[in-house]
């Protein structure tokens, strides 16, 4: 394809097979096929994570979440984004940076967000069901508890696992949500699932 694995391609395909324990032994072969030199299963991930087509156009779907996202919230200024780089790269050395400066596109984005900055407020809501898993590597269990707490009616429902998402990857979460959505009788609070079907 006349492509070669940078730095970028191997992380965002490293990151790619992140979102489901189902896919790290594939990860796994990819990096050991680098390590003797081939990089196309590792090339192939980061293809498919940002949409590149074999033909070598792009999927517009990273734009699109892009403009939906520096819609959405004030983003950290470029200054801010520079100056929490050390504090990134401590906490998480191979993803830190990567992901700290994923925000840089919305720190010049030409349109304002729009959207709410600061806690989440529901007054006078209904319940109002968080779902999050204790290992999520895309969207961390405390950002679940967070919001939960930031609710004056948020419930949380746990999934003890690994794996980005709860719904498909638990019976007892996709029993528990569509109980909630059909009958609006949200989990006790407190409820922790099991991965599994």
């Amino acid at each position: 394809t006349g492509q070669s694995v940078g730095p970028a391609v191997l992380l965002y395909g490293a990151a790619s097979a992140l979102y489901s324990p189902s896919s790290w032994p594939t990860l796994g072969q990819a990096l050991q096929s680098l390590q003797q030199g081939d990089g196309a299963p590792i090339l192939s991930m980061f293809d498919t994570y940002v949409g590149r087509n074999r033909n070598g156009t792009f999927a517009n779907t990273d734009e699109a979440e892009t403009a939906i996202d520096c819609a959405t919230s004030p983003a950290p200024t470029l200054g801010q984004i520079r100056a929490a780089a050390p504090a990134a790269e401590r906490a998480s050395p191979v993803f830190g940076l990567l992901d700290l400066y994923s925000l840089a596109s919305c720190a010049v984005w030409p349109v304002r967000a729009s959207g709410p900055s600061g806690r989440v407020r529901a007054p006078g809501s209904p319940a109002i069901v968080v779902v999050g898993s204790t290992h999520d590597p895309v969207t961390p269990y405390a950002w679940a508890r967070g919001l939960a707490a930031e609710l004056p009616h948020g419930v949380l429902l746990t999934r003890d696992g690994g794996g980005h998402t709860a719904y498909f990857q638990s019976r007892c979460i996709e029993l528990a949500v569509d109980r909630y959505l059909t009958t609006t009788v949200p989990p006790r609070p407190g409820t922790t699932c099991p991965t599994g079907r």
